[in-house]
């Protein structure tokens, strides 16, 4: 586990050698709640937040955590088959590795859920430029590692970190 923003999330080895927490960030005071605040939503799906919100966490995150960029997605990703197969969610957003990814759909500007259940956006730590961001689309089929989209759009974040080099003194 490691403790992040206020909170324990269980974290895993991909097969990219980096360390990933294995379900979405949960941190309503820098994130759009899911629908009504449900409180049950919010531990299976996490919150949404803006591109400039996750920069924003990014500042707070410690011990080599950070939102991962679109290299540590696209480095992730090789993995898998071309679909990135491996880590579309089966039934309780399981997958081989353990990374956890469910469908929690995005959020709208006007604040309305849309693609529950159906798609998952992940933002990267990557910008685009001043109105645009390069983000993680999953759905149940493909992983489309390479978009970008509106930052102002209320999508899921994950944290990584590279792993110490063991035999560093």
């Amino acid at each position: 586990f490691a403790y992040l923003l206020g909170r324990y999330y269980p974290v895993g080895i991909m097969p990219d050698g980096k360390e990933w927490i294995e379900s979405n960030v949960n941190y309503p005071l820098m994130g759009w709640h899911h629908a009504n605040n449900d409180y049950f939503k919010r531990l299976k799906y996490g919150t949404f937040h803006t591109f400039d919100m996750c920069e924003s966490i990014n500042r707070k995150l410690e011990d080599g955590w950070r939102i991962p960029t679109q290299t540590d997605f696209k480095d992730l990703l090789r993995f898998g088959d071309r679909s990135g197969q491996f880590l579309l969610p089966s039934e309780g957003g399981t997958d081989e590795f353990g990374l956890g990814i469910v469908f929690g759909g995005w959020c709208d500007n006007n604040g309305i859920i849309q693609g529950q259940g159906v798609r998952a956006n992940y933002w990267s730590g990557t910008k685009n430029n001043s109105i645009r961001a390069r983000h993680t689309l999953f759905d149940r089929y493909l992983v489309y590692y390479h978009t970008n989209t509106h930052r102002h759009l209320g999508f899921s974040a994950r944290c990584v970190r590279n792993l110490k080099n063991i035999t560093d003194k």
